[in-house]
């Protein structure tokens, strides 16, 4: 996805440098939220259910925000869209930093806080996948995406496992303390960048506009296919994470430590693909490796859940992860190459409607954890989401790409 020459490129405008450096602060923060908040909530209360309620009170923020984010974005400077939306996470973390510290944290205080965080991530996920288009030239583009992904992993590998040793060693206000100040950073780099460009094209309504990015959907069919198997792989990769806490406790039998390194491999997952992605370069029939790889993270997720000896369950985390992380990224560099620039942020809001319609399943298929295991429900889901992907390799539109 990118060679050494076009990657040196995009690191020598100070501007994407910055852009690094926001995202070296904000990566880890959400497997450092996924482990403490996960491991808080089931130790509250014993209960996958009790997970799904967390995760879905995100998803219905998200679900109703992320098209007004995607507007706003299309229409302001992104980055004090992202400076208002970090300056929101950082009261959220510092508050539930301070709950913690006074003894009274209740799990309801960390559904008012998803709530909160859904909101702030609604607003800032759209300008955040869509400025480095105004930080780079088109030529040198997809390396610049290469290599934030390949930093995220690296800070992934790192805050998950960190996270579980510091619940363990000191508790969990530590965790809630890091998050807290690398929000703080983050709001930092992106206040750094340079002044942007608002589109002189999205200056009617907010309604107006909003209706106009669907329009567009409308007569785009390849993006409303690339959507979709975004949609296919969040139905599966949701609510294993959001389970992941109990799954660990209750089939492998791990405690805190043991959960922060089973989520950290998927971050190790990751970053082996991201690099062997960057080192065959820009790879052609990109739709055609999208659908593979979706079908094959399915797989690994149903092995995964299947095995029980170690280490094997680490080892399966981890390819599905970077399988799933590969697809991933080969969709939203699609979705920004084959997307008109007065729309990108607008289409990458319905993403993250989408994201929050998956992530509102989450309260059912807790229920079902609850009743039938994590595994079942979880592998049922990964075997629809193999079906999806085989299907479009039926596209010949897609195959072409």
């Amino acid at each position: 996805m990118f060679d050494l020459e076009r990657a040196a490129r995009a690191l020598r405008s100070p501007a994407f440098r910055w852009f690094l450096w926001g995202r070296i602060a904000g990566s880890p923060t959400g497997p450092m939220r996924s482990v403490v908040q996960g491991w808080l909530v089931y130790n509250l209360t014993g209960s996958a259910l009790a997970l799904g309620w967390v995760a879905s009170a995100r998803a219905i923020v998200m679900m109703l925000l992320a098209p007004l984010g995607g507007v706003l974005s299309d229409r302001l400077e992104k980055r004090w869209v992202m400076i208002a939306a970090r300056g929101v996470l950082i009261v959220t973390t510092f508050g539930l930093a301070f709950l913690l510290w006074r003894g009274v944290l209740q799990p309801w205080h960390i559904v008012a806080a998803a709530v909160l965080e859904g909101a702030a991530f609604s607003l800032m996920d759209p300008a955040l996948s869509t400025i480095p288009s105004e930080l780079v030239d088109r030529e040198a583009l997809l390396s610049a995406m290469s290599l934030a992904a390949i930093v995220e992993s690296l800070m992934g590998i790192v805050s998950a496992a960190g996270a579980g040793m510091l619940i363990e060693s000191s508790g969990p206000l530590g965790v809630y303390v890091g998050m807290g100040l690398l929000f703080v950073f983050a709001a930092y780099t992106h206040w750094r960048l340079p002044k942007g460009v608002a589109s002189a094209a999205n200056r009617g309504s907010l309604t107006g506009d909003l209706l106009a990015g669907l329009r567009y959907l409308r007569v785009s069919p390849i993006l409303i296919v690339l959507l979709g198997l975004a949609f296919a792989r969040e139905l599966f990769w949701q609510p294993y994470h959001s389970f992941l806490p109990a799954f660990a406790s209750d089939n492998l039998h791990l405690g805190a430590s043991g959960l922060g390194l089973l989520t950290s491999v998927g971050s190790v997952g990751m970053l082996v693909s991201s690099v062997l992605m960057a080192s065959l370069g820009d790879v052609r029939r990109k739709g055609w490796l999208i659908s593979i790889l979706g079908a094959a993270a399915g797989l690994a997720v149903i092995a995964l859940l299947s095995v029980r000896a170690m280490p094997a369950p680490f080892f399966l985390a981890a390819l599905a992860a970077g399988l799933g992380a590969t697809a991933d990224v080969t969709t939203r560099t699609l979705l920004q190459t084959q997307c008109d620039a007065n729309y990108r942020a607008r289409v990458s809001g319905v993403m993250m409607t989408l994201h929050g319609v998956v992530s509102l399943s989450a309260l059912p298929a807790g229920a079902l954890a609850d009743r039938f295991g994590v595994p079942i429900v979880v592998g049922g889901l990964a075997a629809l989401v193999i079906a999806a992907h085989l299907l479009t390799l039926a596209r010949r539109d897609l195959r072409a790409l």
